[in-house]
C-alpha cells in the first residue's frame, strides 16, 4: 500500500458522528488523522461551497505529518454521498480501508438542516426546505442542502462494496457507537490490526443547533469570505478554536413535528429496507425493522 497520503478513508454519512469517531481515532497509537477534515477532494461532482481542497499537492501535505503511522485518516463525508468519489478512491488508493458510518436517515436529516441553520446557511423553516429540495439539487445548491437525497443509503453503500473487498470495508451505526464506545470502538481497531488504546471516549463536537448568536454564527461560517480564503491553510490550533467557539454558540433545537417524522420515515422506508438487503444486516432504527 502506498506510503503517499491517506490510507484509510472515514466516508460519512454527514452529521452521522464522523468527526466525534475521527478525533478518537486519531487519539489511538499508529493512526493519524489530520486536524482538518473535510477535504472533500475526491467529491468534485459535488458543490461543496469552495471548501474543498482542489490542489493534489496540497492535499497530500496534509497527510506528511503521518508518514510513519500505520493508518492515515481523511475523513469526508461527501465521500459517501459523491456519484465518483469512491471510483476515484479504488483508481488511487486500491488497498485502502473504508469505514462508513451511517445514522438515522430521519434523525440525520432533521441534524443536517440544524448544521445549516446554525452557521447561518439555512433559512427557511424544515417542512419548507424539504418542498424546495428539488430545485436546490438541480441547481447545484451545496449538498448540505440534500437532506432527503444524501440519507438514500442504499445506493451509495452499494458503489463502495462493488469496488472494494467486503474485508476492507467497515460497516459503524453511530446509534452504537454513542450506546457502547468502548465495545465499537475495540472492533474497529481489531479490523485495523491495531490493539485498542483504553482511553476515554471523545467530546461531541461538530454537533447540530440552534445558534445562541446568529451574528457569531456568520461570523464564524465556512460561508464567510474571509474564513474562505485562509481555510485550507489555517494552523491546527485556529481550526481547534473556531470548533470550540461553534460548540459554545449551539444550544438544542425544538423537537421535530410528528407529521414530519411520518412523512420521512415513509420516505426511506424502501431505501432502509434496500440497505439491509445490501448489508444482510438489521439496522439499529426500530421505525425501519416493524413488520408492514
Amino acid at each position: 500500500m502506498t506510503k503517499s497520503g491517506p490510507n484509510c478513508f472515514l466516508v460519512g454519512a454527514s452529521k452521522s458522528g464522523t468527526t466525534y469517531l475521527a478525533e478518537v481515532l486519531g487519539r489511538q497509537p499508529g493512526i493519524y488523522v489530520p486536524a482538518k477534515k473535510e477535504f472533500h477532494f475526491y467529491a468534485d461532482d459535488l458543490n461543496c461551497g469552495g471548501l474543498r481542497v482542489a490542489s493534489h499537492e496540497r492535499y497530500l501535505q496534509y497527510f506528511e505529518p503521518g508518514n510513519e503511522s500505520i493508518w492515515r485518516i481523511d475523513a469526508s463525508t461527501s465521500y459517501l454521498y459523491s456519484d465518483s468519489a469512491a471510483q476515484k478512491i479504488k483508481a488511487v488508493y486500491p488497498e485502502a480501508r473504508i469505514i462508513i458510518m451511517l445514522r438515522n436517515p430521519v434523525v440525520r436529516a432533521y441534524s443536517m438542516y440544524w448544521h445549516n441553520r446554525l452557521r447561518g446557511y439555512e433559512t427557511l423553516e424544515f417542512w419548507h426546505a424539504l418542498q424546495e429540495e428539488a430545485m436546490r439539487v438541480s441547481e447545484h445548491w451545496l449538498w448540505s442542502f440534500h437532506y432527503l437525497h444524501s440519507g438514500l443509503y442504499a445506493a451509495q453503500v452499494k458503489r463502495y462494496l462493488e469496488l472494494f473487498p467486503r474485508e476492507n470495508i467497515h460497516i459503524l451505526f453511530s446509534e452504537h457507537l454513542f450506546n457502547d464506545h468502548e465495545k465499537y470502538m475495540r472492533r474497529i481497531l481489531r479490523w485495523l490490526s491495531l490493539q485498542y488504546s483504553n482511553s476515554p471516549p471523545g467530546e461531541a463536537r461538530n454537533a447540530s443547533g440552534a445558534p445562541r448568536n446568529l451574528w457569531i454564527s456568520r461570523l464564524l461560517s465556512p460561508s464567510n469570505e474571509m474564513l474562505r480564503r485562509v481555510g485550507n491553510a489555517s494552523p491546527d490550533w485556529l481550526l481547534k478554536l473556531r470548533r470550540r467557539l461553534i460548540a459554545w454558540n449551539t444550544k438544542r433545537p425544538p423537537p421535530m413535528s410528528h407529521d414530519v417524522a411520518e412523512f420521512l420515515c415513509e420516505y426511506f422506508r424502501k431505501d432502509v429496507y434496500s440497505l439491509t438487503r445490501e448489508l444482510d444486516m438489521d439496522v439499529p432504527w426500530q421505525e425501519f425493522n416493524q413488520e408492514e
